[in-house]
């Protein structure tokens, strides 16, 4: 998560959060942000910011999320030979 935040520009001061539902808290331009795991055990987060006023455009952090694919890789030391 943070490797795709960190790659959208405007997006500063990331830091892990474990309060409430907040995983992630950082700031996008200018604005403090969250990524919100509702009820602590989704698949699904809602990222926005704290406060609703002034709006503020995500469309740069959700096409960020929206390009990012998983890359799965496999370490032969961690799985053995």
């Amino acid at each position: 998560m943070r490797r795709v935040l960190a790659s959208v520009q405007g997006v500063s001061d990331f830091k892990c959060v474990r309060s409430n539902d907040d995983r992630f808290a950082f700031v996008y331009l200018g604005r403090n942000c969250v990524v919100n795991e509702p009820f602590g055990d989704n698949s699904r987060y809602w990222i926005g910011p704290l406060e609703k006023d002034p709006p503020i455009d995500m469309t740069a952090i959700r096409d960020a999320f929206s390009r990012f694919r998983l890359r799965m890789t496999f370490d032969r030391d961690f799985w053995g030979n």
